[in-house]
């Protein structure tokens, strides 16, 4: 047989494998390329060459960036030309837009929250961070496919028109500038709301929950009031307060503390974080002996606790006691992490002798595994927390410092 003969099964060397990829291959491969990778792929064959125009997310970021000039300006234009036609030249369904940029006062976005809302968007982040604030425009909240919402930098007006975001399940709103009823009533109006981050939210003065199917909860703001009123599925809390008691108007003292009556319809709680002074808040009123409620889910706790406060501390002490070790096969608290400071500014009352009189909590840890204590100064205070600590958790494992 002639050497020149092709063999039966040898690959004919002209052929276009690229061209000739099944299309949801090549579908697959473009989704996991930066938008500026897939764009290059044009120029593998004929046959791809418009093929990045059907891809249906559009991530602009910092990978997508032109050569950069000392003239900003330029460069702003540079980026905004680039997200107009891939805009224009696009056709199809875009389920996924994310805009990553400092864009100062660009009103091109407009056309582009119009345009995505006429392509079934899905998924939208816009961190058009610094300069001013981007005022959203109403048709913003036309998207009611829309399942997914990032937004930082932003103004924030719900339309009266509004009829919420039935599809919507994760929202993460940061450095908005919103009012507390329209926050109030933007998350009340997005049933399968399950999770929610909220920080650096400028106008806050009141906070009040209604979403039924919330589950992860991260709070980072100011704000004086704050009701838990229709969410029982929460199991993720995380709370940053960076104002003090002693610095801001805050919760007003009462008659009932207000760990309980903040926390005691959460019973779900698996993780609960707790910074800054927000612990201090928490304190204000008259703490029970015991809780009214049982956190029966609580796995991890973290607190932030001035330690040279008793009221702090006997809050501290009765959540770790709601979050009881029932029996072997439930859930039980097994890591608690601690960050101790002080505070001249808030009063406590005097704590001499404080952990020897705190003989009903004896064994309160009898689950814990692992502690972790950052910010240890080696106070008298400091060194006296870490004995409770031990004496009271029988199979502790690990501690940290």
């Amino acid at each position: 047989m002639s050497s020149f003969c092709k063999l039966e099964n040898e690959p004919d060397r002209n052929l276009d494998m690229i061209s000739n990829l099944p299309e949801n291959i090549t579908d697959t491969i473009l989704a996991l390329l930066s938008l500026k990778d897939a764009v290059r792929t044009s120029i593998l064959s004929s046959k791809s060459r418009f093929k990045w125009v059907t891809i249906s997310q559009l991530v602009f970021d910092g990978q997508c960036k032109p050569p950069q000039s000392t003239d900003q300006t330029l460069n702003k234009y540079k980026l905004v030309n680039i997200i107009d036609q891939v805009l224009l030249h696009h056709k199809g369904s875009i389920h996924k837009f994310k805009c990553s940029y400092y864009l100062d006062n660009c009103y091109d976005i407009d056309w582009w929250i119009l345009f995505l809302w006429r392509n079934g968007i899905k998924e939208l982040i816009l961190d058009i961070s610094g300069g001013e604030h981007y005022k959203v425009p109403s048709c913003l909240f036309l998207y009611h496919e829309m399942s997914h919402l990032e937004l930082f930098f932003c103004v924030l007006n719900t339309p009266s028109t509004f009829k919420g975001f039935s599809s919507l399940t994760s929202l993460d709103l940061q450095r908005i500038i919103i009012t507390s009823d329209t926050l109030e009533w933007l998350i009340s109006d997005c049933p399968l709301l399950g999770r929610l981050i909220l920080q650096n939210i400028d106008g806050l003065t009141h906070l009040r929950f209604h979403a039924p199917n919330l589950q992860y909860l991260c709070l980072c703001s100011v704000f004086e009031v704050l009701h838990f009123e229709n969410t029982p599925l929460i199991s993720t809390l995380i709370i940053d307060s960076y104002s003090s008691v002693a610095e801001s108007k805050y919760l007003k003292q009462g008659e009932t503390c207000n760990l309980v009556k903040i926390l005691r319809y959460l019973h779900g709680l698996e993780s609960l974080e707790l910074k800054s002074y927000f612990l201090q808040v928490l304190a204000l009123g008259d703490i029970p002996n015991r809780l009214p409620m049982t956190y029966d889910y609580m796995k991890n706790l973290t607190l932030n606790i001035n330690i040279t406060n008793s009221k702090e501390i006997l809050a501290a002490l009765c959540l770790c006691e709601a979050s009881p070790c029932l029996c072997e096969a439930s859930p039980k608290l097994q890591e608690l992490e601690i960050s101790v400071y002080s505070d001249a500014k808030v009063t406590s009352e005097p704590i001499e002798n404080f952990w020897e009189v705190q003989d009903r909590l004896d064994c309160l840890f009898n689950c814990l595994k692992t502690v972790k204590v950052t910010d240890i100064l080696g106070t008298p205070m400091d060194l006296q927390f870490i004995k409770f600590v031990l004496a009271s958790a029988p199979v502790l494992e690990t501690l940290h410092f």
